[in-house]
């Protein structure tokens, strides 16, 4: 139908001087060009008609697959591949029909097809896994790993298919060719396969997913995305790293999504405490005891203990309780009384193994929050009134110090 325009362009640059063959390259340069302005135009103007109407849908309802898609670019990527079947019908009407200008150019229009529904394929699997990342069932599953792999599956094909259109074979030909390549395939894609396969192990065994608050060697931050290969992490000094599927599969790591889940941290902390100022506590140390509100129930049971023992019996034949006993008693209900300690965690203060450094009097006991600053204030200000209230009841923290300061005027 339109040959006599490719005619027209020949004999136009033959009569320019040109060589015939080089007119005829000429000529089909300018077709090309012709092709790719007719391609844009139809882009241009398909692409504009979806936008259109599906804005003009979303406003009258909202959808999430279509705004996934809109925002994907689908819908673009689905109005470059349909100006291709309309090439595809222009080519016989510019070129005798298997020529070799027919069969470059049917090659050209072959190949501009299969990327754009590659790009097609792929929009539409990133506006699936949008859609499908807002579900409350699948929030912190791998699902880019998944799309990933489909992304490799249809560049796959299509490099194949590619291939099969520049050496003009079949494909089922190439691949029986590419069968024996197999093993070099292999070795090419060893790490992406091994790293769908760890990501599934991390998915189906709900090790990881987004927004999990993990710590290894490598990272220690928040999980932001679970790739193919890696995980990435944004670290607490907002640093980004990327850490390998394999290493939190194989290697060691710690997951704190519970603490995020449940709204409690716990504080584990030790003070040691200078032994020389341990002794048992005499009637008037518990009398002076005895008006701290928080052992005022504990001292006055010790006291009954006491006053039922002989009185001329040694104190080491009897039944002891020492300044340091009183003191875990009021550590552990000051931390129980205050606001800031989780009501459901588990709390208790105990005694570590005695060190070359004093007797250890370890905090153990969960915050209301998770919030880095405000677990860190919580915990200094248990620590910081845990030793101030030392003095009151004759102990002393331990310290290297070869000068020991008096303890409310009294040295010990």
């Amino acid at each position: 139908m339109f040959q006599f325009v490719r005619e027209f362009l020949v004999q136009l640059f033959v009569k320019m001087h040109f060589p015939e063959n080089a007119g005829k390259f000429f000529a089909a340069l300018i077709i090309l060009a012709g092709f790719i302005v007719v391609a844009l135009v139809l882009y241009q103007l398909i692409y504009l008609l979806f936008r259109i109407i599906v804005k003009w849908r979303l406003r009258k309802k909202e959808n999430a697959w279509l705004r996934a898609m809109l925002e994907q670019r689908f819908f673009g990527r689905f109005a470059l591949m349909l100006p291709s079947f309309f090439i595809f019908r222009l080519i016989p009407s510019f070129f005798v029909f298997k020529s070799a200008s027919f069969f470059f150019f049917l090659a050209l229009a072959g190949i501009y097809q299969i990327v754009a529904i590659c790009l097609m394929l792929c929009a539409f699997v990133d506006s699936f896994m949008q859609v499908m990342s807002g579900r409350d069932s699948l929030k912190g599953k791998p699902v880019k790993s998944y799309s990933q792999i489909f992304k490799i599956i249809f560049w796959t094909i299509g490099t194949i298919l590619i291939i099969c259109i520049i050496v003009n074979k079949s494909p089922g030909g190439l691949l029986a060719g590419i069968g024996a390549f197999s093993a070099v395939l292999l070795l090419v894609f060893q790490d992406t396969i091994t790293g769908f396969v760890q990501s599934v192990q991390l998915s189906s065994n709900h090790l990881v997913k987004v927004g999990d608050w993990i710590s290894c060697e490598e990272a220690y931050g928040i999980v932001e995305e679970v790739h193919l290969v890696g995980v990435k992490v944004r670290n607490f000094d907002n640093t980004l790293i990327s850490v390998p599927v394999g290493r939190l599969v194989k290697g060691t790591f710690q997951n704190w999504r519970d603490v995020l889940s449940k709204n409690m941290r716990r504080v584990y902390r030790a003070i040691p405490i200078d032994v020389n100022t341990i002794q048992p506590c005499t009637a008037e140390m518990l009398q002076e005891f005895s008006h701290i509100h928080l052992v005022k129930d504990y001292v006055a049971a010790q006291q009954k203990k006491l006053d039922a023992q002989q009185p001329d019996a040694q104190w080491l034949n009897q039944n002891v309780v020492t300044n340091l006993d009183v003191f875990r008693i009021y550590v552990e209900n000051y931390l129980r009384n205050h606001p800031g300690t989780h009501p459901d965690g588990l709390l208790m203060v105990r005694q570590l193994d005695p060190e070359e450094n004093g007797l250890p009097l370890q905090i153990y006991c969960f915050t209301k929050t998770i919030v880095w600053k405000e677990y860190e204030d919580l915990q200094s200000e248990y620590l910081n009134h845990v030793v101030a209230a030392m003095p009151a009841f004759h102990l002393r923290a331990f310290q290297r110090s070869s000068d020991h300061p008096s303890i409310s005027g009294k040295e010990f």
